[in-house]
């Protein structure tokens, strides 16, 4: 007989084989071949447990376990199972193998729970499949701010909108049927590893959230002009140059707001993106997290780059 950590290491090594680039992280994308064999497997083991298995108009699977107490709101516990593209074999699976764990062992105790308790799988809350602002979708459907325009508009790497993916998934999406209404849930509880590295720092095995970090999503554009690479130093208008000086200058005023924000240009896209040439375009993506509210309101982050990009366009002669 598995023991409880024998349990939870075959859930999570099992999880981790269902991937798309094998040797080089977890690929499990939301509505891929890889998401299906994980949800059937997690469906498998719950219904060992004799829950009640359901799933809802957009994906997210349940498996519920009846209270002592009628017309109660649930306590409902879980996490996601898709991942970024070569991602860890932890995120989201560790919450979603811990919270099956423990329907595990509630059956095994025989306990008698009086408010209802559901176990939930997401298979859409990472943003890596579909592009930024694009997560926490089953979320987003169960509190009714997920949209139809959303699915027929944001693309996977595959140039397949959500809803087609959807579809090919074996999903007709309801988005209208996904709402829980106010009340219905008690409480929620999600498991999640540190995606920083305070915990690891401080040597503490668990920390509780005590807040979400706001997020702030720029994209600045520079425009310079092109040039062959033997054009004179002088006479350049580079738009990479002027995007290298504007992050530069951000990260300084960044790190000047002090620890509780952070801040960072993580993405650029170049053009013509030669070494041949003298970029001609830039655009950078832009975000910034914190987690106090003062900051928000003593700090217009909208004014604070515009101020940097004013001064590199002035200093760079770029637009």
């Amino acid at each position: 007989m598995l023991t409880q950590t024998n349990r939870i290491q075959k859930d999570l090594e099992t999880l981790a084989s269902y991937t798309s680039t094998p040797g080089h992280g977890v690929t499990r994308s939301s509505y891929s071949k890889e998401d299906t064999l994980a949800k059937e497997y997690l469906i498998k083991e719950m219904k060992k447990l004799h829950l009640d298995v359901y799933e809802d108009g957009i994906g997210t699977i349940f498996g519920r376990r009846e209270g002592t107490l009628t017309d109660a709101p649930v306590v409902m516990f879980g996490s996601h199972y898709d991942s970024v593209v070569n991602g860890g074999a932890f995120d989201g699976a560790a919450g979603t193998v811990a919270a099956l764990e423990v329907m595990r062992v509630l059956t095994e105790e025989q306990y008698e729970n009086d408010y209802p308790m559901e176990l939930i799988l997401m298979n859409a809350e990472e943003g890596a499949t579909f592009g930024p602002c694009t997560g926490v979708t089953n979320s987003r459907a169960m509190v009714g701010t997920l949209t139809m325009k959303e699915l027929n508009t944001v693309k996977n790497r595959f140039g397949q909108t959500k809803l087609e993916a959807m579809k090919e998934y074996g999903l007709n999406p309801d988005l209208k049927s996904c709402i829980r209404r106010p009340g219905s849930i008690k409480n929620f509880v999600e498991m999640h590893i540190e995606q920083g590295p305070v915990l690891d720092r401080e040597q503490t095995e668990i920390g509780l959230i005590e807040y979400l970090a706001g997020i702030g999503r720029y994209t600045v554009r520079f425009y310079g002009k092109t040039g062959d690479s033997t054009a004179p130093m002088d006479s350049r208008k580079d738009a990479l140059v002027a995007a290298a000086a504007f992050i530069q200058e951000f990260d300084r005023q960044i790190k000047a707001l002090g620890p509780d924000v952070t801040g960072m240009v993580g993405k650029l896209d170049i053009a013509p993106n030669s070494n041949q040439f003298v970029p001609e375009y830039a655009e950078g993506k832009i975000e910034i997290r914190t987690f106090r509210k003062e900051i928000i309101e003593t700090t217009d982050f909208k004014q604070l780059i515009q101020n940097i990009l004013d001064k590199v366009s002035w200093e760079y002669h770029i637009n």
